[in-house]
């Protein structure tokens, strides 16, 4: 199971890093990371 979780801790760190580095707003950076949070988990 810790797999799992490493696999999801690898792509949010991905998705983090690709909003920090694709947007400068942080609050919408923030939305859009917790939209991708929701939708993996599901």
């Amino acid at each position: 199971s810790s797999f799992y979780y490493d696999l999801f801790d690898f792509k949010v760190k991905k998705r983090v890093d690709f909003l920090k580095f694709y947007n400068d707003n942080e609050l919408i950076s923030t939305k859009k990371l917790h939209i991708d949070i929701y939708l993996f988990n599901k």
